[in-house]
């Protein structure tokens, strides 16, 4: 109980400051026609003996009009952490781990708009379960730029299980500010194609499946640009160590999300994030006498997270290398190293 006082106390103290601090700043104010931020912090279930301590992962878009505004926040919570209960017992707690798409109206505080608090529906998704949700945020954002700023907020949900459940969490991070209006010179190639080439696997040291994947990209500015981005992976192996397996694997996934640079030079480094739909069909065949064929086939929610690097080569034409983390509701990780070609128009 103390810990949580402890919590409360420093937020609010770190809400005062933002709003002082972008006040009495004016050259750092934010822009406020719009954020995206990506958040990561910690989440507790009040009413629950099973769920432990968890770790949010989260993608919010703000779009301030006037006093108030609009919020679509997406977000996955992986509760990674047994109570004694769940040791006691082997509880499967990777069943508690849900995703939340969630929209509502946002009321802005102070002419910099730099404290806010919202509230909304959601739509909680557990594995092929569907649940109705609540929400509602209190957060602040301290100005490092007029592009950038740091962000800390405290979200409430409330999931309707059947018996309603209890959930606060504490995130922080980092927040691109933009305007919707954009200089006459930069609106020309604001769209793009990208074509990948590279591999993905378990892990950065197990990246042993070719993978391709095609990208669309609309640029807002020079900070964000909103992608759309399909990939395809497939891969065949023969093994003897035990009895001859054959193993087919394929990964596919369809998601969208934003590029935020953070560089305006040639070469631009860049953070993005993406949420959508994810699939992967599993064949093994087995001989040696067992003469079993073994068939996954599933689909899954889930997040994009990564980072690269942007170089130009010629007026229209650019060259990407990038990292992916791929996390999926209810799946297993994995990753992903690539390289491409972008085409602008």
């Amino acid at each position: 109980m103390k810990s949580k006082i402890i919590y409360v106390i420093v937020f609010m103290m770190y809400l005062n400051i933002s709003e002082a601090q972008n006040e009495d700043n004016p050259e750092k104010k934010l822009p406020g026609d719009w954020d995206l931020s990506l958040t990561a912090g910690f989440t507790q279930n009040f009413n629950s003996d099973v769920a432990g301590p968890g770790i949010t992962y989260s993608f919010d878009i703000g779009l301030p009009l006037r006093e108030a505004g609009l919020f679509l926040n997406v977000s996955y919570t992986d509760f990674n952490e047994k109570t004694k209960y769940q040791r006691s017992i082997e509880y499967n707690y990777s069943g508690l781990n849900f995703a939340q798409f969630a929209s509502g109206i946002r009321f802005f505080s102070g002419s910099s708009k730099s404290t806010f608090a919202d509230a909304g529906f959601g739509l909680i998704v557990n594995g092929d379960k569907r649940y109705a949700s609540l929400t509602a945020g209190l957060g602040g954002k301290l100005a490092l730029s007029p592009a950038y700023s740091f962000t800390l907020n405290g979200r409430f949900n409330l999931a309707f299980y059947g018996d309603p459940s209890y959930y606060f969490g504490l995130n922080a991070g980092i927040a691109v500010n933009g305007s919707i209006k954009t200089p006459e010179q930069n609106k020309k190639d604001r769209i793009a194609l990208t074509a990948y080439a590279g591999t993905i696997g378990k892990g950065i040291l197990d990246l042993s499946n070719g993978a391709f994947s095609a990208e669309l990209s609309y640029r807002m500015n020079e900070r964000v640009s909103l992608l759309m981005n399909y990939l395809y992976s497939k891969s065949h192996d023969e093994s003897s160590d035990f009895s001859y397996v054959i193993k087919d694997e394929k990964r596919t996934s369809l998601a969208a999300g934003a590029r935020f640079n953070f560089t305006k030079n040639n070469v631009k480094l860049f953070a993005e994030g993406l949420t959508g739909y994810y699939t992967y069909d599993y064949t093994g065949r087995y001989s040696g006498g067992l003469n079993y064929v073994n068939n996954i086939s599933d689909n899954y929610y889930g997040f994009t997270f990564g980072c690269g690097a942007d170089m130009q080569l010629v007026d229209n034409l650019s060259g990407i290398i990038k990292f992916d983390q791929y996390i999926l509701v209810d799946g297993e990780a994995y990753s992903g190293l690539s390289g491409g070609l972008k085409y602008s128009f």
